[in-house]
């Protein structure tokens, strides 16, 4: 038994998580990506995988969270709003999630989660029609439009 199986196991134990998609997605993200991003990012990652909604007949490999608005994932995470939509970007960024704005009354909006074999480090082409950043140093603010200082 391998060490990643063994943590799968333990995941599937411990947090009841069925769904194998799901359950890759958290270990790749613990692997790979939790010590870099830093714990405002984990927070919000770890609110919206284990808020997903059930499988449905959608496209295999695409997890959907619950529709949630940025002030329910900032009190789940303990963390201020600003905080947590600077942690959505950086998801964003890092091609882990990809948004759809919700509309109307409440403005709930849903992520997706990208399969893991197209997560990426900002300015890679993992994704087909990725952004690539051409300036040297400036791959902050990116969404933003305006320039590192």
């Amino acid at each position: 038994m391998t060490c990643r199986d063994a943590v799968m196991k333990t995941v599937d134990k411990r947090l009841r998580i069925s769904d194998p998609r799901v359950a890759d997605m958290l270990v790749s993200y613990v692997d790979s990506y939790m010590a870099e991003l830093g714990p405002y990012i984990s927070s919000v990652f770890f609110i919206l995988l284990l808020n997903c909604a059930p499988e449905t007949k959608r496209k295999k490999g695409f997890v959907r969270s619950v529709e949630l608005s940025v002030g329910q994932i900032a009190v789940a995470a303990g963390i201020s709003k600003r905080k947590t939509i600077d942690a959505l970007r950086e998801l964003k960024r890092y091609w882990i999630t990809v948004q759809r704005t919700g509309k109307g009354r409440g403005n709930k909006n849903q992520y997706y989660f990208l399969p893991v074999e197209r997560w990426s480090p900002p300015g890679t082409e993992a994704y087909p029609g990725a952004p690539v950043s051409t300036a040297e140093g400036d791959d902050r603010n990116v969404d933003s439009g305006r320039r590192s200082a």
